[in-house]
């Protein structure tokens, strides 16, 4: 074999050791998706099994409530029985009254003014009596149309506490599912295998402003923070947007205090020529605008 021969045969050998040892890579570094889809499975039978057991307890609830409504329904039928029972006697006393000051005018005359007298009385008495029942009815309607109220309310928010529960439940869970999948285009994108770090992302339109300087000016505070989806490691650039001096300024690396409305992040200069130390103006300043990093 001549000597060219043999360059190209060792050339195919070390090819061969390359592509197998690419091939054994990918095979390790694969991502097991039905593994995560049977975990997301069971996250949501726990979740259903949870919507399950507090549907049970609210209907027990329901069925507690209905009872005592129940019981108070009866009080109620047997104190309006009471009322009637009073009200028949009342009628019967006020007839044998009547019957007695009828008897007394016939035996003495001068009873009839008392007689008038004590029929005005009695108007008053049946007035005051039908104002009363009328009252009591009204007392009654609006307890039964409170109770009813008050059930529906109670029932109306543990239906909605559950389903925010659910709703949470579930927007953690696609939250968790989503950052995986970034993370997995991210990888592909940048060629990175399973199990190594990832750079994360800003979120996208995120625009923020220098908020606090170090004395230093190694580090800044910067607004917004976390609400906006900002992650420890996120790589961000500062630019000073003055009329008359605009500039770039330098990167920023989101750190691990991160706040909803505010996170930290610590300075890198661009490069400079010859070492040339910074001013205090070439460190970020208060007021400063802060985007994602160019791709």
């Amino acid at each position: 074999m001549t000597p060219l021969g043999k360059m190209l045969a060792i050339f195919v050998f070390l090819l061969a050791l390359v592509w197998a040892w690419l091939t054994v890579n990918t095979y390790v570094s694969r991502t097991n998706w039905k593994a995560e889809a049977d975990k997301f499975q069971k996250q949501a039978q726990a979740t259903a099994d949870g919507h399950d057991k507090l549907k049970a307890q609210t209907e027990s609830e329901r069925a507690g409530t209905k009872a005592e409504t129940e019981a108070m329904k009866k009080d109620r039928d047997a104190a309006l029985a009471t009322v009637v029972t009073l009200r028949k006697e009342l009628e019967e006393l006020k007839v044998e009254i009547d019957a007695k000051l009828a008897a007394a005018a016939k035996a003495n005359p001068e009873v009839n003014k008392d007689n008038s007298r004590q029929k005005e009385l009695q108007t008053e008495v049946g007035n005051l009596t039908a104002s009363l029942k009328t009252s009591q009815d009204e007392v009654v309607g609006l307890t039964k149309s409170t109770a009813t109220a008050k059930l529906l309310q109670e029932q109306a928010q543990r239906d909605a506490a559950a389903e925010k529960q659910r709703a949470a439940t579930l927007e953690n869970t696609l939250r968790t599912t989503d950052d995986k999948l970034k993370e997995a285009i991210a990888r592909a994108k940048q060629g990175v295998g399973e199990g190594m770090a990832v750079r994360p992302t800003a979120p996208e339109g995120f625009r923020g402003t220098v908020k606090a300087v170090s004395a230093s000016g190694e580090f800044v505070e910067i607004t917004p923070g976390g609400a906006t989806g900002l992650r420890e490691g996120t790589r961000l650039v500062v630019k000073r947007l003055d009329p008359k001096n605009p500039k770039f300024v330098g990167y920023l690396t989101v750190r691990g205090e991160i706040d909803p409305d505010k996170a930290a992040a610590q300075f890198e200069p661009p490069p400079r020529r010859g070492n040339k130390p910074l001013s205090a103006d070439d460190y970020p300043k208060p007021g400063d605008e802060v985007t994602p990093e160019s791709k």
